[in-house]
């Protein structure tokens, strides 16, 4: 396994952060059965989990700073973790206690990750936010960019280029004039503006770009997949560099890529975040609780595809993430499984609950 494969280079952020709160909770003394039963369910609901749990779990195996945990898939869905051995009394030193070893993991996982960002980037300026953080940045050449929460970018400026890396997140850019190229490098495309102003999203599992003022060019890093049945009337493949100006959007999803109307509501609605609340219309279960995920630190699972697809509306807070949780448990279809004070399940109201 490369050292980019254990730091989850292809998984996103929040499920990576979401399996080392996994990690730590299910390494404590006061890890109980309801908490392995949630477990289980995070595990199952995307083949991301699993993958991003396996990957942590390897590098803290590697550091030897956890015990094994070892799941019995032939068991019920409640984890059974091994007892650790007793250290002999007559032994001087002592092994670090569990809640030491996490912090230990912790900060060795963290000294990784600032290993690889050494040897493997060139010199560059890093922004990031954490939950429920707004933040604006002048860059050396005076363009602007302000970030939502949970984001981060990685700007290069050189005597031939300005280049500002989008990690993960969601930016707005208002670009100064300049000679030079001005570039934002997405997993998706790659922007090219000049003097402009634009907005650039790689949640929900894609990419969205919108542009307020001026004019822009998207270019596709692969060629795109055909659209399906279920994209919206009036849909239109593209497959190659696409300029875009104001009022106009470009959407680079798994189900293929759409131009979009940008206008006055569109942007309103998509930027809300600026004004300290999010608006959501007719926007699935998933990517409301994936939205909501970058103002706190409560964990939210949907347990069910069978209510991943309900389609919600409304306007909520940024700094209550959880003021959207009420409109879910109204809805005749959704329960609402508070499991602690930092999780929560969302399942169908026609599965069974687990004994």
């Amino acid at each position: 396994m490369s050292l980019d494969d254990w730091l989850g280079d292809r998984i996103p952020d929040v499920i990576m952060d979401d399996a080392a709160q996994w990690m730590t909770r299910l390494d404590a003394d006061r890890c109980n059965t309801g908490d392995r039963l949630a477990f289980a369910r995070w595990l199952e609901e995307d083949t991301r989990h699993r993958a991003a749990f396996e990957e942590l779990s390897e590098v803290w195996a590697r550091l030897h700073t956890l015990t094994e945990i070892e799941v019995d898939a032939e068991a019920a869905p409640v984890l059974a973790f091994p007892e650790r051995p007793r250290q002999p009394a007559a032994r001087s030193s002592r092994r670090p206690a569990r809640s030491d070893r996490s912090a230990l993991a912790a900060a060795a996982v963290l000294a990784i990750g600032l290993l690889a960002h050494a040897l493997l980037r060139t010199p560059a300026d890093v922004f990031a936010t954490g939950a429920g953080e707004i933040s604006m940045i002048t860059l050396s050449d005076g363009s602007r960019v302000e970030l939502n929460a949970r984001s981060e970018i990685r700007v290069r400026m050189d005597e031939r280029d300005r280049v500002v890396s989008l990690l993960r997140g969601e930016a707005v850019f208002q670009v100064s004039p300049g000679k030079r190229p001005f570039v934002v490098e997405a997993p998706a495309a790659r922007v090219h503006a000049g003097m402009s102003s634009f907005a650039v999203d790689i949640g929900g599992g894609g990419l969205e770009v919108g542009v307020i003022e001026g004019e822009v060019t998207v270019v596709p890093a692969a060629p795109a997949a055909l659209l399906t049945e279920y994209d919206s009337p009036g849909a239109t493949l593209i497959a190659k560099p696409v300029r875009l100006v104001s009022g106009e959007a470009l959407a680079i999803h798994p189900d293929g890529r759409r131009r979009l109307a940008w206008g006055p509501r569109e942007v309103s609605a998509a930027l809300s975040w600026r004004d300290g609340v999010v608006v959501f219309d007719e926007l699935p279960v998933r990517l409301v609780v994936e939205e909501m995920r970058r103002y706190g630190d409560v964990i939210v699972h949907v347990a069910d595809d069978r209510i991943g697809g309900i389609r919600v509306s409304g306007s909520f807070p940024t700094n209550d993430p959880a003021a959207y949780l009420p409109e879910l448990a109204a809805h005749a279809d959704i329960v609402v499984d508070e499991g602690g004070d930092d999780w929560i399940v969302l399942r169908s109201s026609a599965a069974p609950i687990s004994q």
